[in-house]
């Protein structure tokens, strides 16, 4: 009995001296979960070669149907099959370019101290294709939603000298709801905290403030400052934005 506890107690000093820190998993878990996104983004950016040449549309369309693929995410292929507008197939897209911005900045945004290891490294090319999506962002979600949203006021109307026309206001809430949407995420991106907490100290971050800033203003103060008498429940005021515009002007 005596040498079987003994053998016992060796092997659990044997296995204890295969345990892996817990720093080192996690930092394993973080290189994995960036590599996953960036192969995302490369679904959601780039065209297989052998893909005949087609529409944009029918391209974006390939791009997006390779996306869900990885992600087994069949109820959405199937309604992907069914859109027929190019400017959906591109907000699509850039809603999607988003959610793997999400991700990544949800690794590499860690406040760092003497427990924690520094976030792991983005390559220069992954670094690219992060910028790339960003810039989707803007040019396919949040700029074109800017642009039907504010159609429908009234002051943009009188601005630009049109006669009024007949707004679809199911359509416009809609767009509405996307444009804040969008537009909350992108500056969660900046103050994860909110308005009182940190600032995002991660190269995603720098790249929405150094090259974005304009794009995310402009919609942030619309919809933070609309006027009561255009708001409903469908459209109401982002009152929250208010003070996180203020701080992105003090920066």
């Amino acid at each position: 009995m005596p040498s079987n506890r003994n053998g016992d107690l060796g092997c659990r000093c044997s296995f204890s001296s295969t345990i892996q820190p817990a720093s080192e998993r996690m930092a394993q878990i973080s290189l994995s979960e960036i590599a996953t996104a960036i192969a995302d983004s490369v679904a959601l950016l780039e065209t297989p070669p052998k893909t005949p040449t087609s529409s944009l549309e029918d391209i974006l369309k390939n791009r997006l149907f390779a996306y869900y693929s990885r992600h087994n995410a069949d109820d959405t292929s199937r309604h992907l099959a069914s859109i027929s507008s190019q400017k959906e197939i591109e907000l699509l897209t850039a809603r999607e370019a988003l959610s793997i911005i999400q991700r990544v900045q949800k690794i590499l945004d860690v406040e760092l101290d003497e427990s924690l290891q520094e976030p792991p490294p983005l390559g220069t090319r992954d670094l690219a294709k992060l910028r790339t999506l960003l810039s989707l962002v803007f040019k396919w979600g949040v700029e074109p939603l800017y642009v039907r949203v504010s159609g429908g006021w009234p002051e943009s109307i009188m601005a630009g000298g049109t006669h009024p026309k007949i707004i679809d206001l199911t359509s416009d809430s809609d767009d509405y709801g996307i444009l804040t949407e969008l537009t909350s995420s992108i500056v969660a991106l900046v103050f994860p905290q909110g308005v009182q907490g940190r600032i995002s100290q991660t190269l995603i971050t720098t790249s929405i403030l150094s090259r974005h800033i304009a794009h995310v203003l402009l919609p942030s103060i619309a919809l933070g400052w609309l006027p009561e008498s255009l708001s409903s429940s469908s459209a109401p005021v982002l009152h929250e934005l208010r003070p996180l515009v203020m701080r992105l002007l003090k920066l």
